[in-house]
């Protein structure tokens, strides 16, 4: 990925969501994420034969973090044979990543290999960690970042609910008419 980007090939991670996933064992010498890439591979094997698969990851608070960690290095491993992008939900999820990771996870959405939502509700504390910058840098360009798609749930609203994300050519209008059709039809009507 850093090569189709030309950046560094270090991101920064915070270390309360990402170090023990991405440390290799002792017994296995394989990262938890590298074994989950190993199961995933071959459950996709014993079901399809050698078809692509569809993986779907979900988490909630820290197990967001979790997601959306393992979401990002399952997508850039081209190994894996899938029939889909690695679709990613997540609910009340911290930040995860700086810039870098930022970019990086955006350049894998533009490139149709990640497709994310992340569920938030309208003072969600969880959704706005880390406070501080990494590093203690109070410059916003050093402060961790949210990626995907984001949808507030808001029962203020009409609708219920709130959606901002970045536009990306083609995914945009069929996530925001899935999840439009979801909470449309099941918002809460004044009486």
């Amino acid at each position: 990925l850093s090569e189709e980007l030309g950046n560094t090939e270090f991101i920064k991670l915070r270390a309360a969501v990402s170090k023990d996933i991405l440390t290799p064992r002792l017994d296995t010498k394989m990262s938890i994420v590298e074994e989950i890439h190993d199961r995933v591979n071959k459950i996709r094997i014993e079901l399809t034969g050698r078809d692509p698969c569809h993986v779907t990851i979900c988490g909630h608070n820290l197990g967001g973090g979790l997601a959306t960690v393992t979401g990002f290095y399952l997508a850039c491993n081209n190994d894996l044979k899938l029939a889909s992008p690695i679709q990613i939900v997540t609910f009340a999820s911290p930040r995860v990543g700086g810039k870098e990771f930022q970019r990086s996870f955006q350049h894998l959405e533009d490139s149709g290999r990640i497709l994310y939502a992340r569920f938030t509700n309208l003072n969600d504390m969880i959704s706005l960690r880390p406070f501080w910058a990494i590093s203690g840098s109070w410059k916003f360009e050093d402060w961790y970042k949210h990626v995907g798609m984001h949808i507030c749930l808001d029962t203020r609203s009409i609708q219920g609910f709130d959606l901002d994300y970045r536009r990306i050519t083609g995914l945009p209008d069929e996530l925001w008419n899935l999840i439009k059709s979801y909470f449309c039809g099941n918002s809460k009507k004044s009486s």
